[in-house]
């Protein structure tokens, strides 16, 4: 059996209830996602006889639902789909272009100041592409046994009869009530009647939420396919508050709208492969930081490898969360150099074609010399790439709802959705019964970047997919996973998959441990009063639990500018899904594990 593989486990894991929830295993199938009604609604599906892509559409519809804080038909998606029968891994690129009359004279006439545009500017609208990525995935890889129709059906149930509003999402659609009434006309239809006073408010938890005009569109799209909302009453409700707001969108942008089909990208790591999308997403940044991690021990600069310094210290400390402070430190560093140098190429894949990219950053001459950085005493807090693309200049330096499915095939579904930040711009359409994502937010206002806004261009994307499989020809699959939350994604991808490998080798922690241990993220540069003047720093959040009071010291000591946060702001760290493949001692698959994220309100279920 390849080592790689993910054994029945030989003795119980140890119940350390740091981590508040066991994995799930099932036999058949397994859905992992951030809402129980979302992962019924794909079980739904398989128990019918549906496969990942079917399921992961019905799961990607009743988010929009249950969570449209997060998620929702305004915005994006991108997927990985794994095919057992022949161990290939394929993705699609479900993210929008900016309108074409979108440039940057245009956008600096209304934002003259400032890297990017605001999150709130109806210039930030970009085309959804969430719709088309459903439809595509269905008729991509789907087993062929249900219409969109069929597949959106559990989500239109929820619409028109209402559900309970989990916890987490009551507290983001508190937070986000004012901006949903102030910034356009009809935001009260993403609102709750107040039973007392009639007036428009959030939902509180547990109060049963409808949404009929979702369920009036989702039923358009069942009937039309993605033509009916990328045209006819929808599209133009979109066109007529985007333009009365002051933006550009047109109803020929949304008519041409298309995904993408793109080969993901990967590397081999401790005997594994980690797959992301490919650019104009961020994944690159996660294959780069472990690259560099990797590179330092092949030199033997770290002569211990990450996962193995993890690994000791699981069994010094087996029943403490925490992990090293030099451990840290890579980590940190890596993802520093990772972002640096990615931030400076990410772009649309039409402008810059991602093999050249990853050429490039991958190549060993950039890793040698992030590797010697790497292993500095001292951090680099604010390193610079080391190459740039060809014309191109360095970048300036969510919420959103992942989940995975795999089915009794084998089959496997990675799949991320978002409005961006809540619910992106708060923007409504008059009936549409969603809002507008605001990924015009990450393109660069500078004319000298790769990724400076333009029409008709897909900007630099937060959300990401991820996948684990064996390395070479005809893989197997070990495991669909990922971390939504916004530039955190590449961060937790790297976190959640070195804690994973590290409880494996030691036998003392699962998928659900390796979610649930503390993470780190690192958050943009900032300034901040210091002894009477400012001083730029680069903030680095630690979650509680991550490190002692003396780890803490001996990194600030370094340094290193340390956050520690508790409570609701552990929000900032993401929460992840996982669905990984069992298998015995010959190798042969026998079911699947599944986690879900304690930071979330959701559940894994397998059958």
């Amino acid at each position: 059996m390849s080592s790689s593989l993910t054994p029945l486990p030989g003795n119980q894991v140890p119940l350390n209830f740091w981590s508040r929830r066991s994995a799930v295993f099932g036999r058949q199938y397994m859905v992992a996602s951030s809402q129980p009604l979302a992962t019924h609604a794909g079980v739904k599906i398989l128990e019918r006889g549906g496969n990942a892509a079917d399921a992961a559409v019905a799961v990607a519809a009743a988010l929009n639902v249950t969570e449209p804080g997060s998620c929702g038909i305004g915005g994006d998606m991108f997927c990985l789909f794994f095919n057992a029968k022949d161990g290939t891994v394929k993705a699609i690129n479900g993210s929008g272009h900016s309108p074409q009359a979108l440039t940057l004279d245009l956008v600096r006439k209304s934002h003259p100041d400032g890297p990017h545009m605001p999150y709130d500017s109806p210039l930030a609208i970009t085309v959804p592409g969430a719709v088309a990525g459903w439809a595509d995935t269905v008729a991509r890889f789907g087993s062929g046994k249900f219409s969109l129709g069929d597949l959106l059906a559990p989500a239109i149930d929820l619409a028109v009869n209402g559900y309970p509003v989990s916890a987490v999402m009551a507290d983001q659609w508190a937070d986000s009530q004012e901006d949903l009434l102030t910034a356009s006309p009809n935001g009260a239809e993403m609102l709750l009647r107040d039973p007392v006073t009639s007036e428009p408010r959030a939902p509180r938890e547990g109060e049963i939420m409808r949404l009929p005009n979702l369920a009036n569109t989702l039923r358009m799209i069942a009937a039309r396919g993605p033509a009916g909302f990328y045209t006819g009453p929808v599209a133009e409700a979109i066109v007529e508050v985007v333009q009365s707001l002051g933006g550009v969108m047109t109803l020929g942008d949304l008519a041409m709208h298309r995904s993408a089909f793109t080969d993901p990208i990967s590397i081999d790591y401790a005997g594994h492969r980690l797959w992301e999308c490919a650019p104009n997403g961020q994944g690159l940044v996660a294959l780069i930081a472990l690259s560099i991690l990797d590179r330092a021990h092949v030199l033997g600069l770290m002569p211990e490898r990450m996962e193995d310094q993890l690994a000791a210290h699981f069994r010094a400390h087996p029943d403490q969360p925490n992990v090293p402070s030099k451990y840290t430190h890579y980590l940190i560093q890596a993802l520093r150099f990772a972002f640096a140098d990615a931030q400076a190429w990410i772009t649309d894949p039409a402008v810059l074609p991602p093999e050249e990219t990853i050429a490039t950053l991958l190549s060993p001459a950039v890793l040698d010399v992030r590797a010697r950085q790497l292993v500095a005493d001292s951090p680099n807090l604010d390193p610079t790439p080391l190459v740039y693309p060809p014309g191109g200049a360095p970048r300036f330096s969510s919420d959103t709802v992942y989940f995975c499915v795999g089915d009794a095939e084998g089959n496997a579904c990675s799949f991320i959705f978002s409005n961006y930040r809540g619910f992106g711009t708060a923007v409504v359409p008059k009936g549409v019964g969603c809002t507008l994502q605001n990924r015009g937010v990450n393109f660069d206002l500078d004319a000298t970047s790769i990724n400076v806004v333009a029409p008709h261009k897909r900007p630099y994307h937060t959300i990401i997919p991820a996948m684990i499989t064996t390395p070479g020809h005809r893989a197997q699959l070990i495991a669909a996973f990922g971390v939504q939350g916004g530039f955190n994604q590449p961060q937790g991808h790297v976190q959640v998959f070195l804690q994973y490998l590290a409880g494996k080798m030691t036998g003392l922690k699962d998928a659900q441990g390796a979610l649930d241990a503390p993470r780190l993220c690192l958050q943009p540069e900032e300034v901040v009063e210091e002894d009477g003047g400012k001083k730029k720093v680069a903030p680095v959040d630690v979650e509680d639990g991550m490190l002692t009071g003396d780890q803490l010291a001996k990194l600030r000591a370094k340094g290193h500018v340390l956050r520690k946060v508790t409570g609701q702001a552990r929000s900032v760290f993401g929460r992840g899904q996982w669905a990984g493949r069992l298998h015995d001692v010959r190798g042969v698959a026998t079911g699947w594990l599944g986690a879900s994220d304690g930071r979330a309100d959701g559940c894994a279920f397998g059958w």
